[in-house]
């Protein structure tokens, strides 16, 4: 008959298979193994790498540092020299420059950190644009809106001035 037979060589994490949940997991590991080694290999800093969960497109520049217990999400991208801060959440959503996130922080989609800015602890910000070198210290969320304000602690804002849930 004339039929050839090959063998192919090749490392088993090259050519795992995924036929259930567990295995799933195990690609999933390998996958994370390989986006953290090339972070890192490029410049970031992981405290934990472990426990940094990174998406297939998470944009990182050179000196970013990244604490324990942070989850990228798709569409991220982090600006040269930023912090990110332990047990922070991310998703569809940009850092510049020198800013510090957390720690736990959630950017959700349309979050747009310029540089320096400081986003405190359990502050949460969705849908805006957070001018250069503004402070959200701590316990706020921002949704939908322009903050060109180099300050802005919920804190200090009057309750006669904040919004009515009615």
């Amino acid at each position: 008959r004339g039929l050839r037979a090959a063998v192919a060589i090749a490392p088993e994490a090259e050519v795992m298979g995924v036929n259930d949940r567990l295995q799933l997991a195990a690609a999933e590991a390998e996958m994370q193994r390989r986006l953290r080694a090339k972070a890192m290999r490029e410049g970031v800093t992981m405290i934990a790498p472990e426990t940094v969960f990174l998406a297939f497109d998470t944009d990182l520049g050179r000196d970013v540092v990244i604490e324990p217990n942070v989850f990228f999400g798709p569409k991220v991208r982090i600006g040269e020299g930023a912090v990110i801060h332990a047990s922070s959440h991310l998703v569809d959503c940009s850092v510049g420059a020198g800013a510090s996130v957390g720690p736990f922080a959630r950017l959700r989609p349309g979050a747009e950190l310029a540089a320096k800015v400081k986003v405190g602890n359990f502050v949460e910000i969705k849908a805006a644009h957070i001018g250069e070198g503004t402070a959200v210290s701590h316990l706020t969320y921002i949704g939908d809106s322009d903050r060109k304000s180099t300050r802005l602690n919920s804190s200090h804002i009057p309750l006669s001035r904040m919004p009515s849930s009615a």
